[in-house]
């Protein structure tokens, strides 16, 4: 099973990861910059540029869509500028002005946006990049930097009070807690190379790969509620505080997924009675500041759920050999009805077509939202997002309906329905109304729930199944 596994995991790994190819495209885009900045007039200042976030850390992912972007951070750090110098307002423009001649010399027909922190430069080709630049001061003295902040009360005025962080530090944290030195030279001899000749982002940590399926899983679980999503930094920050408590760092790779995951919640901080995330380098940076808001932290406490969950880290729902389809099914969408029917029949809960397979008839599903009287209130689309409470009428839609049974299959998903024990998966006769062969159900756990409508013949066979229903409940 783990020689299995592995291989799986690291087929799936490839599928999120971000090539070699658009690495080094992100990679020539940030020394255009650089050198374009460097002969600008910010050069009596003495900028420097580098990366920072995930392309530095080596966590970037592809985007969760063919048409997505992949989002480049980079610091712009200016050290012959002192914050009583001048406003951040100010700043921010004499870096957005060198910014949006870049864009003008290279001919881009997106002006760069002045966004609440960074400057954005969006290219838009075969491999489209948005890369954020953070205009910045140096703190040399307290070893900080510096940025500019729409938010901060004293933007607009010159003052001593700007929003601060320390990237590099973060860094040179995270890959100690990867042990990213030892698996690079680990790597290069192997390889019979000499080490400073192998691109960093050549090598992947255990720990960089945790953090890469982590956050495609909030990816794929907040796709419809991007605003809650856990942040980039938040996961990599937790799932490095947990990895390096683990004794045993031989563990496989699947065991090392579900011990990370179990510990998240133990590594949150604590500040002013709420949980939060601090910068493990510089603490007086809060890293959850949404989460002043409790609904951002109730989230990110059901991402969590739901991850151990799909990692079956309590080993309640899925065999040994069925953890990988749980894990796989949570990390892509399914655009078509073929895909997530394969999806859904990966579910260790969801039962097998009890009758003979002979399909010939179309087959679809009609969906109302219903009030307690049973009277139709409106028309429900597959996969729109409604709330908790509500009363839904199910309907078979094919040709001469009324010489077949229609069974009905529902298979829940997530960590409240876990919670109450109704993944379900099973089978259901039809309700008769009106001289409609109907389900209705109530739409009561969080998440997306599915509903397929089997059409069955006089001989027991299977002649009709609907694509799944996408029950996308808030």
């Amino acid at each position: 099973m783990h020689v299995a596994y592995r291989h799986n995991i690291k087929e799936l790994i490839k599928e999120i990861d971000v090539s070699d190819y658009d690495y080094e495209k992100a990679i020539n885009r940030y020394k255009s910059i650089s050198e374009f900045v460097n002969k600008s007039s910010l050069s009596q200042y003495n900028p420097e540029i580098f990366v920072q976030g995930s392309f530095k850390l080596g966590t970037a992912i592809k985007p969760i869509t063919e048409d997505g972007s992949y989002d480049v951070d980079m610091v712009l750090v200016v050290t012959g500028l002192d914050k009583l110098d001048l406003s951040q307002n100010d700043f921010k423009k004499k870096v957005g002005y060198i910014i949006q001649n870049y864009v003008a010399s290279n001919g881009m027909k997106t002006p760069a946006k002045d966004g609440k922190r960074c400057w954005t430069i969006d290219y838009v080709d075969e491999h489209n990049f948005h890369i954020d630049i953070l205009p910045t001061l140096s703190d040399i003295q307290k070893n900080v930097l510096l940025y500019t902040n729409k938010d901060n009360t004293y933007y607009n005025f010159i003052s001593e009070f700007w929003d601060v962080s320390n990237p590099k530090e973060y860094y040179l944290w995270f890959i100690k807690h990867s042990n990213f030195e030892y698996v690079k030279k680990l790597h290069a001899k192997q390889l019979q190379m000499n080490v400073e000749i192998i691109p960093d982002y050549k090598i992947k940590t255990h720990l960089q790969r945790v953090v890469q399926i982590f956050k495609r899983h909030a990816e794929v679980m907040f796709e419809d509620n991007i605003e809650f999503k856990p942040s980039s930094i938040i996961i990599t920050t937790l799932c490095a505080k947990a990895y390096s408590k683990i004794q045993t760092p031989e563990l496989y790779f699947e065991d090392l997924l579900k011990k990370i995951a179990k510990g998240l919640m133990n590594e949150l901080d604590f500040l002013d009675g709420k949980y939060c995330v601090l910068n493990p380098v510089y603490p007086a940076e809060n890293l959850s500041q949404k989460w002043d808001d409790d609904n951002y932290y109730q989230q990110f406490a059901k991402w969590v759920n739901q991850l151990k969950f799909d990692l079956n880290t309590e080993k309640g729902i899925a065999k040994r050999a069925e953890e990988f389809n749980l894990l796989k099914r949570s990390l892509f969408r399914n655009n078509t009805s073929s895909a997530l029917q394969k999806s859904l029949e990966l579910l260790p809960y969801h039962q097998k077509m009890k009758w003979e397979n002979k399909i010939w008839k179309d087959v679809s599903i009609k969906t109302y939202i219903i009030d307690d009287n049973k009277r139709i209130i409106k028309r429900l689309i597959s996969g729109e997002l409604i709330d908790k409470g509500l009363n839904l009428r199910f309907e078979a839609e094919a040709e001469n309906l009324n010489l077949y049974d229609i069974y009905w299959q529902i298979t829940n998903t997530g960590y409240e329905a876990q919670k109450c024990n109704q993944l379900r998966g099973d089978f259901y006769e039809s309700e008769l109304q009106s001289e409609s062969k109907i389900r209705i159900e109530n739409t009561s756990y969080s998440g997306k729930h599915y509903v397929e409508a089997f059409i069955i013949d006089n001989n027991n066979c299977c002649v009709g199944r609907s694509a799944p229903f996408v029950v996308n409940i808030k």
